[in-house]
Order: C-alpha cells, then sequence, then structure tokens
C-alpha cells in the first residue's frame, strides 16, 4: 500500500529539487561571469558605461592610429631620400701604361629614385685625383667613366634586390 508521504517518493522529490537549485546556481555563475566580462570588469558600473568606456577606447585607437600612420609616412619619404645602394668599383686606370694598380675606385651612392653621388678615386703613383660627380635619376651632367657607370648599376641594382 502506498501512503501519501512515502518516503521513497520523498526523497527523489529532495533530490531533484537540489539537483535543480545546483544546476541553478552553477548557471547563474556562468552568467555573472561572463557580464562582468562583458561589462570591463569590475569596474563597469552597468552596461551603458561599459560601452561608453569602449568607445572612447576606440575614439583613442583611432587618434593614435592616425598618429603613426603620419609617422610613417614622415619616415617612408626620408628614407626614400636616404642612401639605399652602394656599390664600389676597382680599376686600374693605367694598366697599359705599365704604372699603378687596383688601388682607384669608384663608388656610387644612389637613393632609391637613383639621385646621388659618384666618388672616383685615381692612384697613381706619384699623385691621387678624387672626383665626385651628382647623380640624377642613374645619370650625370658630367661624363661618366666607364667603372663610374658600373658602380651606378651595381648600386642601383643593390636596392632593387633589397626591395623584392
Amino acid at each position: 500500500m502506498v501512503t501519501l508521504f512515502d518516503t521513497t517518493i520523498l526523497t527523489y522529490i529532495l533530490f531533484g529539487t537540489a539537483f535543480v537549485a545546483l544546476v541553478s546556481c552553477i548557471w547563474a555563475i556562468i552568467l555573472h561571469r561572463k557580464i562582468n566580462r562583458l561589462l570591463g570588469g569590475s569596474t563597469a558600473k552597468d552596461l551603458t558605461h561599459a560601452v561608453t568606456t569602449l568607445h572612447e577606447k576606440a575614439a583613442d585607437l583611432a587618434k593614435t592610429q592616425e598618429k603613426i600612420h603620419a609617422y610613417l609616412s614622415r619616415a617612408e619619404s626620408r628614407m626614400s631620400r636616404s642612401i639605399q645602394g652602394i656599390a664600389t668599383v676597382r680599376f686600374n686606370p693605367f694598366k697599359n701604361q705599365g704604372g699603378g694598380s687596383n688601388q682607384s675606385f669608384a663608388t656610387a651612392l644612389l637613393d632609391e629614385e637613383g639621385n646621388g653621388v659618384v666618388i672616383s678615386s685615381l692612384y697613381s703613383r706619384d699623385r691621387v685625383g678624387v672626383y665626385a660627380k651628382p647623380i640624377e635619376k642613374g645619370t650625370s651632367s658630367y661624363e661618366l667613366t666607364d667603372e663610374e657607370k658600373s658602380s651606378i648599376e651595381l648600386a642601383y641594382s643593390k636596392f632593387r634586390q633589397s626591395k623584392e
């Protein structure tokens, strides 16, 4: 005979209620953590404050990004005018005349647009001459020797290789 207050049924009901309460408590803790994370931790007062804080941080980030972009534009401009290709060609200008050695050289110093200078040194036993010629877009208004042209081509090719 089953009575109204059977202990087995009452035990099941009690354990079922305790289980539902435990699951509800765990779910409430998980939701509380998610809400705190959404609100930005313990510093946020409510959702409006959290959104306002995020908006302010996004505006600061945009300002910083503009500053970085301006800085990088200036740095790129400065770098394009800096020496980026350097090459030296050594030679003996007097090899058919029996004097000198490979102590003479032509060195090209160029920026990325091919502007710069080529410096040449002619060495002989009794004197040394040093010459500089301006270079604009890979050429000069002064007559260039084969060695100077070669050093300009090498410097420009080194620059192109470093860009790739």
